[in-house]
């Protein structure tokens, strides 16, 4: 059975070969490019029998996002990616934006044609994670011409709303899939993002002056599977779907990276740099791997930093970086993570930690989560965002430091789904985190839309039972009661 559904998405796909649209432009390495509507060759055998409904489609009430404005992109408003030798300083702000992938482990998925159902089944908690930690050093993001020693860094101008802005806004988003053998990946390169995200969705994502995501899968058409219950991948060529949907950084600090073995990882790193893409986590050294990126709109000062932990191990996994080997930022041992945050908190104003951890299909933190977190949080950072558990999980603080456990996936699973993304508000004149909301989600048929009346309060209460000692307010906003 599983054989018939692939061969017929073959045919399908190869059918709409030629029906894809050529990408308008390649983003420069001095000066991101304004976005641009891409299509796929795939069309998803699934949705076929459905029409493509709900992924075709605008959320009920909205209509299509429209093409970016050239009156004001984001990129003006944000980031002109330099390589390190050729550094350019917005005229009020400054942002340096160093990427390093880190490999992965993720378990799961919803499997497209080659599941019966459409959707994978998940594994068991922590299982395939090949956790690769790595040391300190730079990765390079957004410059695939800037790499030297097998390493690259971008520098970053964030000249925010205006000259000086007052504010920084940052999006996260949990985990998205591009590979064409589910049914989440052949949705997202088929549409493209204003196929598959709501208007609402999409001006946030779009708006955001930095917007985040999970690359759960590495871009390869080489390299050897490694013996796991999920291994996934995308052609190089759809990194530059990352661009349409607004994203400004990935995180590779996950259990699937690693998925292809170092080759997968390379060409991975490669197909980042050549979209323009930065990334962290991950990185052709440990040095690259731990590295986080830098970000100083308005002279505020923000470091990012990604890693994974799923397992705590004696000895290093095969996927962690080394002094000369390619892998990712996995803190196997906890103390991997302590380090890396205090250094990264030591050289910032404000330090953010993207974890991938946990157990997945859990709503509520284990014990491992719950001591990273604590130890992250006296070590230096000001704020948590975890990821792999594929569901939401609760919402708590360490002390005065925000913890948000998983925000699940984005756009991943062929299931229906409760997703959203976190949005975090910065005065940069006051140097500190103003606010803190999530914005209530839910994925259908391969469409992301926000959610708004009976059915967001549904998801905000369910949130709010799931983390005492915060509250929720109506419109997502984060705080603490106790």
């Amino acid at each position: 059975m599983n054989h018939f559904f692939k061969d017929r998405a073959a045919l399908i796909r190869g059918a709409f070969l030629k029906s894809r649209a050529s990408f308008a432009h390649r983003t420069s390495y001095t000066h991101r490019a304004s976005f641009t509507r891409r299509t796929s060759l795939t069309l998803l055998p699934l949705l076929l029998a459905a029409g493509l409904a709900g992924c075709s489609t605008a959320a009920p009430g909205e209509s299509a996002a429209p093409p970016a404005s050239t009156a004001e992109t984001k990129e003006e408003r944000v980031i002109s990616v330099v390589s390190e030798t050729k550094p350019m300083p917005a005229p009020d702000a400054e942002s340096v934006l160093s990427a390093e992938p880190v490999p992965g482990s993720h378990d799961e998925a919803g499997r497209s044609s080659s599941s019966p159902d459409g959707a994978g089944a998940p594994a068991a908690a922590g299982s395939d994670s090949s956790a690769g930690g790595s040391d300190s050093s730079a990765a390079a993001a957004g410059s695939a011409g800037s790499a030297t020693g097998g390493s690259s860094t971008a520098e970053s101008s964030a000249a925010g709303h205006e000259a000086g802005p007052e504010h920084f806004t940052i999006a996260f988003a949990g985990d998205i899939l591009l590979d064409t053998a589910y049914s989440a990946g052949v949705a997202l390169t088929t549409n493209g993002a204003s196929g598959c995200f709501g208007s609402e969705a999409i001006r946030h994502m779009r708006d955001a002056d930095l917007f985040i995501v999970n690359n759960e899968f590495p871009y390869t058409e080489r390299g050897e599977a490694r013996k796991k219950q999920f291994t996934f991948r995308a052609k190089p060529g759809s990194a530059s779907i990352l661009k349409d949907m607004g994203a400004d950084l990935v995180t590779l600090g996950n259990n699937h990276t690693y998925d292809y073995g170092e080759t997968g990882l390379l060409d991975t790193l490669d197909a980042l740099e050549k979209a323009g893409v930065p990334y962290i986590g991950a990185g052709r050294n440990a040095a690259e791997a731990e590295r986080p990126a830098i970000y100083t709109p308005g002279g505020f000062k923000i470091s990012i930093l990604n890693a994974e932990s799923i397992l705590f191990l004696d000895s290093a996994p095969a996927q962690k970086a080394g002094e000369n080997k390619p892998g990712t930022f996995d803190c196997y041992q906890p103390e991997l993570l302590f380090r890396a945050v205090k250094k990264a908190a030591a050289e910032s104003d404000f330090c953010i930690v993207i974890m991938h951890w946990g157990a997945e299909k859990m709503t509520k933190p284990n014990e491992k989560q719950l001591l990273l977190a604590k130890g992250a949080a006296e070590a230096g950072a000001d704020l948590i965002v975890g990821a792999h558990p594929h569901v939401l999980q609760s919402i708590g603080y360490q002390g005065d430091v925000p913890v948000v456990y998983s925000l699940g996936n984005y756009l991943f699973h062929s299931g229906t789904e409760d997703t959203g993304l976190l949005e975090a508000v910065f005065s940069t004149s006051e140097k500190k985190l103003e606010s803190l909301r999530f914005i209530p989600m839910q994925c259908r048929n391969f469409h992301v839309e926000a959610l708004s009346g009976s059915e967001k309060e549904r998801l905000l209460n369910e949130l709010r039972a799931l983390s005492p000692g915060v509250s929720l307010s109506s419109d997502g906003l984060i705080t603490r009661t106790q």
